[in-house]
């Protein structure tokens, strides 16, 4: 795919994702939205975004509470899915 800037063509590269994981891991240690809410502080309509994964900024400080009280790591949460098009990536 082609994009246009100043007059200037780039190819738009397909970087991948980031996947939040949470959901998957709430429902291991048999934690609701609601009870986790409770446990962090962190308001229920933010843990509903991250539990559906639907997010466009990701708060470092939540995902310290959250793994704080998951017992879990960063990685369990938080996901890297590689781009699906074919394409020189990173640093050779």
């Amino acid at each position: 795919m082609k994009m246009i800037v100043n007059d200037y063509i780039f190819d738009k590269l397909d970087y991948g994702k980031i996947v939040i994981n949470l959901k998957s891991i709430m429902k291991e240690n048999d934690v609701s939205i609601y009870q986790l809410s409770k446990i962090t502080g962190i308001k229920y309509d933010l843990l509903k975004n991250y539990y559906y994964g639907d997010l466009h900024r990701i708060d470092l400080s939540n995902i310290a509470k959250i793994c704080y009280a998951l017992s879990c790591d960063v990685s369990d949460i938080i996901k890297y899915e590689g781009p699906e098009s074919k394409h020189t990536k990173g640093i050779s």
